[in-house]
């Protein structure tokens, strides 16, 4: 149904006494046509999990617990992660969209990848058939 103003995330009190529940409303001709629960509303068990999780990453940043697991890449397995396919330098750095003097650099150690590409190199370390075949398909 098309609604004239829909509300997202009010807190509906309804006058009985108990206490507010957060829903949506739709409006239609200027009346209230709809209120209903949010139906986006994330699951308390998992939201719970994601604020445990957040805290958790917070203490280990502040090195107050020290990470479950560490995965670094340094110039020796990036080397070896081409190498393991039987890829040039030029044929890897084309696989995975980086410039050959990037790939270099990381390999010489006078640089380290970051981010998006230090977890892709990851997923080539752990799965390189997979990864490299779908990196194929473009």
């Amino acid at each position: 149904m098309k609604y004239d103003t829909l509300i997202r995330n009010a807190m509906v009190i309804d006058g009985s006494n108990t206490p507010g529940y957060p829903a949506d409303g739709a409006i239609l001709n200027s009346r209230i046509e709809r209120i209903g629960e949010r139906v986006e509303m994330m699951e308390k068990n998992l939201f719970n999990r994601l604020v445990e999780s957040m805290t958790q990453m917070d203490e280990i940043d502040r090195g107050e617990r020290p990470p479950s697991r560490e995965f670094h890449v340094d110039a020796v397995k990036v080397k070896m992660i081409h190498k393991a396919k039987g890829l040039s330098q030029a044929r890897f750095a084309k696989a995975i969209d980086v410039a050959l003097g990037t790939l270099q650099n990381w390999e010489q150690g006078r640089r380290e990848p970051e981010g998006p590409a230090r977890a892709l190199l990851r997923a080539i370390h752990n799965a390189p058939g997979h990864v490299l075949a779908a990196l194929e398909q473009r």
